[in-house]
């Protein structure tokens, strides 16, 4: 059976407070369906970044993985076909909502928040969370890669990915880009309380805070297509921005803009501007103990 298909049938009770500290996730009033496809698309346009790097640091059969917020699960059950009956996959989420989509004997879910859910030390060679430090509040997300880091095993790598909205699309751009520009923007100011958007330019400096080495990191943004999948993703983007500010007046756009974006959507040559970063666990760290000296 398709993903989407055992995971329509399959699924939980919908969680419509999936955000942190109680503040609501900006797609939680999507459909079971919409969402879904939402999260689908966005996996097409960029699982094969952290794929490649994935495979790059070592993953590989009987491979131990750690995956954080897997959302439609696509990531998950790429590694756990790496890693086979041998490896582990451990799927972390604030929600069940898209658990269905996860039905693979060696993905094992867990339920809870990763600032606080109990983590093994010392066990996954690969760590994967997209789209997930930004939810967290400020404060909380050097504390959370310093207890990835310590799950990880020495030497094992981490791959984070997060939007950084606030970064200039193009230097020359249309009067499409400019307008999708301006929502990109508007969204930053919009959602600030509840997830930064402008964060990703900053996650290899937040590695380096979380105790991490051989960190590194790129920004990059998706090119469009006529109907391509991130003309899919990004019209429901408008259209849901949309929903979420209607009445607002000091937003840096307005519904005719939107209203014009959405019919020159296919003018875009740039679409949603990406971070994406990687670090590792020092090799020797944690190894103190084991040259003690005799006594």
């Amino acid at each position: 059976m398709h993903i989407r298909a055992a995971y329509l049938q399959g699924r939980h009770a919908r969680c419509l407070t999936d955000g942190m500290d109680g503040h609501k996730y900006m797609f939680a009033s999507e459909s079971d369906a919409a969402e879904f496809d939402r999260l689908e698309n966005q996996s097409l346009i960029h699982d094969w970044l952290a794929i490649g790097r994935a495979s790059a640091f070592g993953l590989g059969v009987g491979s131990t993985c750690l995956e954080v917020g897997p959302g439609a699960g696509s990531m998950a059950r790429w590694m756990a076909g790496v890693v086979g009956p041998s490896g582990r996959v451990d799927a972390i989420d604030i929600s069940e909502r898209f658990f269905p989509a996860l039905q693979l004997p060696h993905i094992n879910k867990r339920l809870g928040d990763i600032r606080s859910i109990e983590l093994e030390e010392s066990i996954y060679d690969i760590i994967h969370a997209r789209l997930v430090l930004l939810h967290l509040p400020q404060a909380d997300r050097v504390p959370v890669l310093e207890r990835l880091r310590r799950s990880l095993k020495p030497g094992g790598s981490i791959i984070v990915c997060d939007p950084g909205h606030d970064q200039r699309l193009s230097l020359e751009p249309n009067e499409a880009e400019i307008l999708w520009d301006r929502l990109l923007k508007g969204i930053v100011q919009v959602f600030i309380e509840q997830a930064d958007y402008s964060l990703g330019t900053r996650l290899p400096e937040l590695l380096v805070e979380g105790g991490y080495v051989e960190t590194g990191g790129v920004y990059y943004m998706t090119l469009p297509t006529p109907g391509s999948v991130v003309q899919d993703y990004m019209i429901p983007i408008i259209d849901l921005v949309r929903r979420l500010t209607a009445g607002r007046t000091d937003l840096p756009f307005s519904n005719e803009d939107l209203d014009q974006l959405s019919g020159r959507i296919a003018e875009c040559r740039v679409a949603v501007p990406l971070g994406f970063a990687w670090g590792r666990r020092g090799p020797a760290e944690g190894q103190d103990d084991l040259a003690a000296p005799a006594e």
